[in-house]
């Protein structure tokens, strides 16, 4: 038989390629993440440091505007020497200074005071008048973990240079330095040695974007955010870009790790100019390899290396972040390298940008990786040990059809002698997708199945996706549509119901708003994405 043409060849790789990238946002279909990849517009002013506990205040004050608000900046150095960086709206503000007129609303030229009444501008209003940045409060490893060193001593050794020196920690730093430059404003993370192991906001990169919610007068409709769609999802943007930025130094590091996961090389290739690495958990089981796209898991953790020795970057937010690394998009005639990729000079810059929340980075820095890993173990806690058979080989497909179809794989490993320790059975083994239940037809005996495999000394795993079906002949739906209802009565914007995969989510009887945030729910099956991507 003839071989098959080039052209057969390249078509069969075609109908091969999986990944539908029209599918997933990026970084231009997404608002806020345009807006802080445009140069910086604005300064911030240094205003009000204070210092008490081992840990140092300030106010930043914005440039002149009515749609900014003022910023509280809290330095601490951790017991560990890690340096907790903390920006978030000033809490001394007082609610009604947050209700303002709507400049975007001029009073129209036709108006007439005594044919239409006195004109009544609508309002605005900012930041906690709309609803409090929601922060994981719950996100360390012990109640402590971020508690600030008590061996700090706060110093000014000229006007506009605040310090913040701090001593006796455990592991190899002995000596760790914060500085708070005011202008242009920066903050300095220093060693024994006095050199700058990080640097954030040398860029001028601190974005902080309030809660807008637009109240109506008498007179006129205030100017409401405008809805984002994409492809069929529409977010009615409620409260407006609520987003937060920072830029991240290293400038004694030449290589960045970390990210994950993705399939790029271990080295994190520099993004500017090209698409950022993004935060947001996906369920992707088709990808490309060298892609910066996310694949399953997010983890905001930075590391970066270089001879002087290792830092790092925990960037503490849940909400969709994206990523650039690389310090300028084109490197000075004459410089080797490129900032941050494989074979770089250095150094590492990062810039951090999420949709909504605070900002609440924690640097770390040492002379050996294994310090950095230290005191970012010390924030989330270690790994925890496995069970031995997790250790092993997993066999898992979508789907198997039924028992006869487990027993068949169960007889081909032994036939074979092919070591395996788990089978996994995908959500098809479900009732109509309900979970911690049975298809009765396809797996009519399961607990006969089960010792099947345990009698050769294997496991089985089902999985569960974080979803339910809403059925309410489904005894699992009811009872978390009860436990909802009482601790967290939240309902979806509009209070319509939520379609996604195994069936439809029902929100429209709960109660009125009173939560500080609205949870984001993620509906999927483990091989089909049905949210907003």
């Amino acid at each position: 038989m003839r071989p098959p043409s080039r052209l057969g060849f390249a078509f069969v790789l075609t109908l091969c390629h999986g990944l539908k990238e029209h599918d997933f946002r990026k970084c231009k279909d997404t608002p806020f993440c345009s807006k802080h990849r445009a140069p910086p517009t604005h300064e911030w002013a240094v205003s009000s440091v204070s210092s008490a506990g081992g840990v140092l205040q300030a106010l930043l004050l914005p440039p002149e505007s009515w749609e900014q608000l003022p910023l509280r900046l809290t330095l601490s150095v951790l017991r560990t020497g890690a340096v907790r960086v903390h920006v978030d709206e000033d809490p001394e503000l007082p609610l009604e200074s947050l209700e303002r007129a709507d400049a975007s609303v001029t009073k129209p030229a036709e108006w007439d005071d005594d044919m239409d009444g006195e004109w009544d501008a609508p309002q605005v209003a900012l930041g906690r008048a709309v609803k409090s940045r929601f922060q994981p409060s719950h996100a360390f490893a012990t109640a402590d973990a971020a508690t600030p060193s008590g061996n700090c001593e706060h110093q000014t050794p000229t006007p506009g240079d605040d310090r913040l020196r701090c001593s006796g920690f455990d592991g190899s730093v002995d000596v760790v330095e914060v500085r708070l430059r005011h202008a242009p404003l920066a903050v300095m993370v220093l060693d024994r040695d006095g050199a700058e192991v990080a640097v954030l906001n040398a860029r001028g990169r601190l974005v902080f974007e309030p809660f807008r919610q637009a109240r109506a007068s008498e007179s006129a409709e205030s100017s409401a955010p405008e809805p984002h769609t994409f492809n069929s999802f529409t977010d009615p943007m409620t409260y407006g870009s609520s987003s937060v930025g920072l830029d991240i130094d290293f400038p004694l590091a030449t290589h960045a790790y970390g990210l994950p996961e993705r399939t790029v090389a271990h080295a994190l290739p520099p993004t500017l100019g090209k698409e950022p690495y993004r935060l947001f958990n996906l369920d992707v089981f088709e990808y490309e390899l060298d892609h910066p796209m996310t694949v399953y898991g997010s983890v905001p953790f930075l590391h970066a290396h270089g001879s002087h020795g290792s830092y790092g970057v925990l960037w503490l937010n849940p909400s969709e972040t994206f990523v650039d690394i690389g310090c300028t998009e084109t490197p000075p005639v004459g410089s080797e390298g490129s900032e941050g990729s494989d074979g770089a000079a250095g150094p590492v810059c990062s810039h951090w940008f999420s949709a909504s929340g605070t900002i609440d980075a924690f640097i770390f820095s040492g002379p050996t990786p294994l310090e950095v890993t230290r005191q970012h173990a010390a924030l989330t806690g270690v790994t925890p040990l496995p069970p031995l058979f997790a250790l092993g080989y997993h066999q898992c497909r979508w789907n198997y059809r039924d028992e006869e179809d487990v027993s068949a794989v169960l007889a081909a490993f032994e036939e074979h002698a092919l070591p395996f320790d788990v089978l996994w059975l995908d959500i098809e083994h479900t009732d109509s997708k309900k979970y911690f239940t049975w298809d009765s037809y396809k797996f009519p005996s399961p607990l006969r199945m089960q010792k099947e495999l345990a009698h050769t000394g294997r496991k089985m795993v089902t999985i569960i996706d974080p979803h339910l079906k809403a059925d309410d002949d489904y005894p699992v739906f009811k009872q978390a549509t009860l436990i909802w209802q009482q601790t967290l009565p939240i309902p979806w914007a509009g209070g319509e119901d939520r379609e996604g995969s195994p069936g439809t989510i029902s929100t429209t009887h709960h109660a009125p708003h009173t939560a500080h945030h609205t949870p984001h729910i993620t509906h999927h099956t483990s091989h089909t994405t049905h949210h907003a991507p």
